[in-house]
């Protein structure tokens, strides 16, 4: 198509459409907003499993979001939020974090196959079915927005003394990659410090979070 824009497929660009979809606020918006926060589970779920591959018994097509799902719980069970920290001397060098998708996510998306098909009834007049659907919409665009932040593809474990784990390295700037870079090269010595949430921390919220 002439002028056509490039239509990316990562978990992010899902994320920029579906975000693009619900500032626009229109009804219709709803529904192409719903798909593309499927399409960024389905994506996500799929990076995971790719970066996990070799603990993974099976690998299920991105469609199967439940099963996706349970291979990735059956590899890492803990369903918290994984926080390491690299420090170096006195200097936190680098943070990040390994973000589940949720079973609350999960199971959001999932209902959304209804918006996906056809109605075969009238939809609600009275707003009451639209007002709850943008809620659902919106809670579930928050929840792949916190999700998105995680930057470990896979969770960091200890193994004979060393770490093992796959990250996105997304530093603000070329200094900053620098910096990182100089200070996990082998034989640095650090302290990678590893902590667990039970929530997600308390600035993680996006521009479209009610």
């Amino acid at each position: 198509m002439k002028g056509a824009e490039e239509y990316f497929v990562s978990p992010q660009a899902y994320l920029s459409r579906a975000r693009e979809q619900l500032l626009i606020g229109s009804a219709q918006c709803l529904f192409y907003a719903a798909f593309e926060l499927r399409c960024f589970v389905e994506s996500r779920q799929d990076e995971y499993l790719e970066a996990q591959r070799e603990y993974a018994s099976s690998v299920p097509k991105s469609w199967k979001i439940g099963a996706q799902g349970k291979a990735l719980e059956a590899i890492f069970e803990n369903a918290n939020i994984q926080q390491i920290t690299w420090v170096v001397g006195d200097e936190t060098v680098y943070e990040a974090h390994y973000v589940p998708v949720s079973a609350h996510l999960r199971n959001a998306v999932q209902r959304f196959g209804e918006l996906l098909h056809a109605a075969t009834n009238p939809l609600a007049s009275d707003n009451s079915w639209w007002e709850k659907t943008a809620v659902d919409v919106h809670n579930a665009y928050e929840l792949a927005w916190q999700c998105n932040r995680g930057r470990l593809l896979s969770p960091m474990c200890m193994v004979d003394g060393h770490a093992v784990g796959k990250m996105m390295v997304d530093p603000i700037n070329e200094e900053a990659y620098e910096k990182l870079v100089a200070n996990m090269k082998a034989g640095t010595r650090g302290l990678l410090k590893v902590d667990y949430l039970d929530v997600v921390p308390d600035d993680w919220r996006s521009d479209l979070a009610v």
